[in-house]
């Protein structure tokens, strides 16, 4: 029997988003292991938020989400590699506007490659920008100091508003979409050598 794939995992192999049965299915795991692991009196508060953190991740966001207050910008969560975006100035952080792109990594992991997933689950890959080409080369491509690319985003219609969920990922070497979309949906196969970061982006 083949092993349910994560959400993002489905989408990008071309499978359709979670239905309303998997969500309640997943919401009803969360319940049940938090009710088996009850935290004591003093620790009520905690355990409430990550209730409904979790409650919010496995119903896709039905659930308010706290976010940083200014809605241009996100930074990536985590330490290594990283990367944060925000819209350029004197446009609308929407259609219309332009995304920029700052990017941290070490000499190992010298490419970058991202995609974004819409609030209603469609793919909106950045880079590389076309099937055939390659993820960038961080040498060629970032700022020594501030390590924006030298590579902006034009946001077109397909960017409607909401909370976009932005996927980066470090690899050693130039890969295509295809070979980016394998490693990422095998990420425990030895020697694939790729780091992902996720990160998230408000458009208005």
């Amino acid at each position: 029997m083949t092993e349910p794939k994560p959400p993002i995992a489905r989408l990008l192999s071309g499978q359709d988003q979670l239905s309303q049965v998997e969500k309640e299915q997943i919401l009803a795991q969360v319940l049940v292991h938090t009710q088996a692991e009850a935290p004591s009196p003093g620790r009520r508060f905690g355990f409430w938020v990550g209730l409904l953190a979790a409650a919010s991740a496995a119903l896709g966001g039905l659930f308010l989400s706290t976010l940083p207050p200014d809605p241009s910008e996100r930074v990536a969560r985590g330490g290594g590699p990283s990367f944060s975006v925000s819209c350029a100035e004197g446009l609308p952080c929407g259609p219309g506007g332009r995304l920029r792109w700052f990017v941290r990594s070490t000499p190992e992991l010298s490419h970058f490659a991202a995609f974004a997933q819409r609030p209603d689950g469609t793919i909106l890959w950045y880079f590389p920008q076309s099937e055939a080409g390659e993820s960038l080369d961080l040498g060629a491509h970032a700022g020594a100091e501030t390590g924006e690319l030298d590579v902006a985003i034009e946001l077109g219609q397909e960017h409607a508003p909401g909370t976009y969920k932005l996927i980066g990922m470090f690899s050693p070497n130039p890969r295509t979409r295809g070979a980016l979309r394998s490693a990422y949906l095998s990420p425990r196969e030895p020697g694939v050598g790729l780091v992902v970061v996720e990160s998230e982006l408000v458009l208005r």
